[in-house]
């Protein structure tokens, strides 16, 4: 039964907006990247400004779905432009939240709600100024988390079946996992899972190979 604004029970299968108190400052889209350091490159995500009048309050960052931690990048490094990072998987979609400044991310991996406080926009990684820049990724590609304001992320609806979202997972040592749906298969080449055109999900340590096997994934072994 679907309750209240785009939920189903416990689960948000619309995107709420990540900084309450702050304004979109660049559309998906929008052709000069989330920095201007890509000019010919349309943005792939949608960045959120503060607000001067309240800069504390707008710089707060929320969860804009329930879901499931699946990274958490911190320490302030490059991080292929994003620095400091969160991404969340809800249904078939890969949420992804960057820029966080550093010591200010509250979340782990797990299980997270709409709403809850996840840290403060920053300016870690390829940057010019705080700002929260958001992807949505699905299939693999990135797309316009606008439209997911207003319509179900895909795979969130109970009805849809079995998950089957293609990722790459990285664990440490350099093995890379192709998870689809419920099942892995391992990749013995840092190139071919870099070139895969899929989203690639760091798990920093041994323990994240049991966090899989426990969300259901199968065919993952000990390499």
């Amino acid at each position: 039964t679907i309750t209240g604004r785009g939920s189903v029970g416990d689960l948000m299968v619309k995107l709420i907006n990540p900084a309450p108190y702050g304004h979109v400052s660049l559309p998906y889209g929008a052709w000069g990247g989330d920095t201007g350091y890509t000019p010919n490159r349309p943005h792939a995500g949608e960045d959120r400004g503060y607000s001067n009048a309240a800069p504390v309050r707008s710089r707060q960052v929320v969860s804009p779905v329930t879901g499931t931690v699946v990274s958490v990048t911190e320490g302030g490094g490059y991080n292929r432009g994003y620095g400091n990072q969160v991404i969340i998987r809800a249904g078939e979609a890969l949420i992804t939240l960057n820029h966080f400044r550093t010591g200010s991310i509250r979340v782990g991996y797990g299980e997270i709600h709409a709403g809850q406080p996840v840290g403060t926009m920053g300016s870690t990684g390829r940057v010019t100024g705080d700002h929260l820049h958001m992807e949505v990724i699905v299939d693999g590609r990135t797309v316009d988390p606008a439209y997911y304001y207003t319509h179900d992320l895909p795979g969130t609806n109970p009805d849809d079946g079995e998950d089957d979202m293609a990722y790459i997972a990285n664990v440490k040592g350099g093995n890379f996992y192709l998870i689809n749906g419920r099942t892995a298969h391992t990749l013995h080449k840092d190139s071919g899972a870099r070139t895969s055109g899929m989203p690639i999900i760091n798990y920093p340590d041994d323990s994240s190979v049991n966090l899989l096997r426990s969300s259901g994934v199968s065919g993952i072994g000990n390499h």
